[in-house]
C-alpha cells in the first residue's frame, strides 16, 4: 500500500463535519515512516533557504510567528512527491465535494524557540482566488501536543466574514477574537469543556480577555468569587487558561455582562 497515492476512505459522516464545522481532524492518514522520510527532506529544504536572520525582539509579530517557506516543490522532487501526493488531492476533493483540486502552493512553517503566538487569522486574505470552496491540508511533521501550541481552528467561523479583510497581525488577534466571542463562536478549544457550565454571553479565554480588556480585570468564578488577575498570570505558553479548570467567565468587574 502507498500511503501518498493510494485512497484514503472518508465516510459521510466526516463530510458532513467538515462542512458544518469548516474543519476535520482526520488521524493516520499516512505512516510515521512517510512523515520521517519526507519530514527530513522538507526540514532541509527549510534550513537551506531560510533568510530570516533578524533576532526575535526585532522581528513584526508575523514574523515572530513562525519560519515560513513557500513552493519547495519547485526545488525538491522529494519534497514534490509528498506535495504532489493523490492521496491529500483526493481527501481535499471528497472533502469540499468536487470532482478535483488545484495546487496552489506548499508551505512548511516551522515554531522556533521563543518565538510568537500566530494570531487568529483567516487565510483568504492571502489567496487570490474567486471561491471559497477552497481548503488546506495540513500535516504535523511530528507529534505535536497541546502543551507545544498545535494548530487551532474556531469551529463554524468560516461561514462568517470574519477577519478575511486583515493580514496576520496584532489587529487580526485582537478583532477576530472579539468577533469569535461576539458571535458565540469558539474562541480556544482548550478552554471550553470549563466554559459550557455558564449560561451567559460568550466566554473568552485568556488570550481574547488580555486584547479586549488590556490586560486587567476579575476572574469570576461560578461558585461566585472573584479573583483580581492580570492576563499575563493566567496564560500559558498556547494561550490558554491556567488557573484550575473550573467554570469561569472575564469581565471588568463582576457586575458586567460576561462577554
Amino acid at each position: 500500500m502507498n500511503d501518498l497515492h493510494d485512497p484514503y476512505p472518508i465516510t459521510p459522516a466526516q463530510q458532513a463535519a467538515f462542512r458544518e464545522q469548516g474543519f476535520i481532524k482526520l488521524k493516520n492518514v499516512l505512516t510515521p515512516a512517510t512523515l520521517a522520510r519526507y519530514g527530513q527532506a522538507i526540514s532541509d529544504e527549510v534550513a537551506r533557504r531560510n533568510t530570516m536572520t533578524k533576532p526575535m525582539a526585532q522581528r513584526t509579530t508575523y514574523e515572530k510567528a513562525f519560519l515560513q517557506i513557500m513552493n519547495i516543490w519547485e526545488e525538491s522532487p522529494v519534497v514534490r512527491e509528498f506535495v504532489f501526493s493523490r492521496r491529500l488531492a483526493r481527501l481535499a476533493a471528497e472533502l469540499m465535494g468536487v470532482a478535483g483540486v488545484r495546487l496552489y502552493h506548499d508551505q512548511a512553517l516551522y515554531k522556533e524557540p521563543g518565538g510568537g503566538l500566530t494570531p487568529w487569522h483567516a487565510d483568504q486574505y492571502y489567496w487570490p482566488v474567486s471561491t471559497d470552496n477552497t481548503c488546506t491540508a495540513w500535516v504535523p511533521l511530528q507529534p505535536t501536543p497541546l502543551e507545544m501550541g498545535p494548530l487551532a481552528f474556531s469551529a463554524g467561523s468560516h461561514r462568517y466574514n470574519v477577519g478575511r479583510e486583515l493580514e496576520i497581525s496584532d489587529e487580526s488577534e485582537t478583532r477576530i477574537s472579539k468577533e469569535l466571542l461576539e458571535r458565540g463562536l469558539p474562541n480556544d478549544k482548550k478552554t471550553m469543556p470549563a466554559q459550557r457550565g455558564f449560561d451567559g454571553s460568550p466566554k473568552a479565554n485568556a488570550r481574547a480577555f488580555a486584547a479586549r480588556h488590556n490586560q486587567k480585570g476579575c476572574l469570576i468564578f461560578a461558585d461566585g468569587h472573584a479573583e483580581l488577575r492580570s492576563a499575563s498570570e493566567l496564560m500559558d505558553a498556547g494561550g490558554g487558561i491556567i488557573v484550575p479548570q473550573r467554570s469561569i467567565v472575564w469581565t471588568l468587574n463582576p457586575e458586567d455582562d460576561p462577554n
